[in-house]
Parts: structure tokens; C-alpha cells; sequence
């Protein structure tokens, strides 16, 4: 019991690490790629990758639950990695990333009568200082990305919500093998995502040795390994806390583009980034207050 909760925010931070320098990563690629030609290809390979470790572990690749499994391809694969790469055609990729990240407040509002995780008073304070951050990054003054990105972002968010609500539904039986589930909703939303290219007009792609960099980025530490971890600390904590302590990932997602993008944040933005850690100094009390209950028993 100590092990489980001390290596599971841990890998959390990690996990915010790879998600938030992914969006630089994400932003940059687009030079030789179209958004939902690289989402598809980044997500049938990665579910590809899954599938061959399944194979080598021995692990049964069957399928379960498979109308819930497309929806939660749909929405954590197609829906949220389709709209949030279309959003960094015309969006920055630091506010993107804390956009898409409004994920959270969402997820609480749905937990708490889907999944009866009530909110308590430091969560309840954390998100309403994470949300006056985010909020700031959504005023015609915080920056140039226009509306409709902004719009794509927020929508992205939306989606991951539902499929942190539904994942963690999935997951409840305690028999759900995270690793089949991650490969088989990955291959879903991959398709999905395929079937909207004739639809979208995309030009071809363009190598070069950047897009084979990203591409194995993305295919493994942001969405094979990543998404098998991000289902794996749902089932290990929270749904709440473990979306409020990924709110990590669009710091990392700012600072990074600040520094190889030159996106630099302006007033506003800062004092959404300021907010944003004050939410997760908040939450991580509340974390380190239950773990050092544990310790003591």
C-alpha cells in the first residue's frame, strides 16, 4: 500500500513531464505534416506498439466491452487528439496546452455524481484558483491565437474529461487489463481519426528528420507509454486528483514553448501560470496529507 502511493505520484509528475514538452513537439511537426494526418499516425502506431508488448508478455489481446471501448476511443483518441492538434495550427502551443488542460474542472463536475467523488475543501479551493489561471488565458488580450483555436481547445478538454469519467468507470470491476484497453481504444480512435483524411484535405507529408523525431515521441513516451500510465494512475487514484495533479503538464507546456518557441507570456499569462502552481501547491497538500496518514498506520 506504501509502494502504490508513493510511486503513483511520481509517476504522475513524469507523466506531466513528457505531455507538457510533447506540445512544443506537437506544434513544430506541423511544418512537414497535417494535424489529423500525424494524430492517426501517432495513434495506430502507438496502439501497434501495444499490441506487439502484449504479444511478447503473453497477455491476452482480447477484447472487452467493445461499445464502450469505441466510445472511449472516440473521445480520449479521435475527439481530444484530433481537435487539440487542429487547435495548434492556429493557436500557440503554450495556450494550447493549458486550454486543453481545463479538463479537470470538468471531471470533478462529472465524478462527483458519475463516480461519487465528493469535492472537498482543498480541492474545491484548488480548482477555483486552477480555474481564475485558466481563465486568464482566455481573455482577447492574453495572446494572438484566435478564437477558433481557443474554441478547439476547450472543446479538446471537454472530451478528455468524458473519457476520464469513462475509463475509470471501465476500470471499476478491478479485472480491467490497462494495457489491452489502452491498445484496443487507441486502434479505435486511430481509425476514426483515418476515416476524417479524405474529408480534411490535408497536403502530403514531408520528411525529415525532425517529423521521424517527433513521430517516435509521440508513438512512444506520449501515447503508448503515456496513455497506459494515465489509465493505469485512474485506476490507482482519484480521477479528481489525478487530473488536478496533471495540471502539470501545461506549465511544462509553457515554459517549454517560451523557451524553444519564443512564446513568450504576457501579464496575463503569468499570472495564470501563478495561479495554475497555487492550485497544485493546494492539491499536492491535500495528497501529501493522505500519504502521510498511511505512513503512520
Amino acid at each position: 500500500m506504501q509502494e502504490k502511493s508513493w510511486h503513483s505520484p511520481f509517476l504522475l509528475v513524469i507523466l506531466a513531464l513528457i505531455w507538457g514538452y510533447n506540445w512544443v513537439v506537437m506544434k513544430k511537426v506541423l511544418v512537414w505534416v497535417g494535424p489529423f494526418t500525424f494524430a492517426s499516425l501517432r495513434m495506430l502506431l502507438g496502439s501497434f506498439a501495444l499490441f506487439i508488448v502484449m504479444y511478447i508478455k503473453k497477455q491476452p489481446i482480447s477484447l472487452r466491452n467493445p461499445i464502450q471501448t469505441i466510445l472511449l476511443g472516440f473521445f480520449q483518441t479521435a475527439i481530444f487528439t484530433g481537435l487539440s492538434m487542429w487547435a495548434l495550427v492556429a493557436g500557440g502551443a503554450g495556450n494550447v496546452a493549458v486550454l486543453v488542460y481545463t479538463m479537470p474542472f470538468w471531471v470533478m463536475l462529472l465524478a462527483w455524481p458519475l463516480l461519487n467523488e465528493k469535492i472537498g475543501v482543498i480541492q474545491a479551493a484548488s480548482i477555483t484558483l486552477a480555474m481564475i489561471g485558466l481563465i486568464c488565458f482566455f481573455f482577447p488580450s492574453s495572446g494572438s491565437d484566435t478564437l477558433v483555436s481557443k474554441i478547439l481547445a476547450l472543446s479538446s478538454g471537454i472530451s478528455w474529461s468524458i473519457s476520464v469519467i469513462l475509463g475509470k468507470h471501465m476500470q471499476s470491476d478491478g479485472h480491467t487489463n490497462v494495457l489491452s484497453l489502452t491498445a484496443w481504444q487507441m486502434l479505435f480512435g486511430g481509425i476514426m481519426l483515418t476515416l476524417v483524411l479524405p474529408f480534411v484535405h490535408e497536403s502530403p507529408i514531408h520528411t525529415s528528420p525532425y517529423f521521424w523525431f517527433a513521430l517516435a515521441y509521440n508513438v512512444g513516451p506520449s501515447t503508448a507509454l503515456g496513455w497506459l500510465t494515465w489509465l493505469y494512475l485512474l485506476r490507482k487514484m482519484k480521477a479528481g486528483t489525478a487530473s488536478l495533479g496533471i495540471l502539470l503538464a501545461p506549465v511544462f507546456g509553457v515554459l517549454s514553448a517560451a523557451l524553444e518557441l519564443n512564446e513568450i507570456p504576457n501579464s496575463i499569462n503569468l499570472t495564470g501560470i501563478f495561479a495554475i502552481l497555487g492550485a497544485l501547491t493546494l492539491i499536492s497538500a491535500y495528497n501529501m496529507k493522505h500519504l502521510t496518514a498511511i505512513l503512520q498506520e
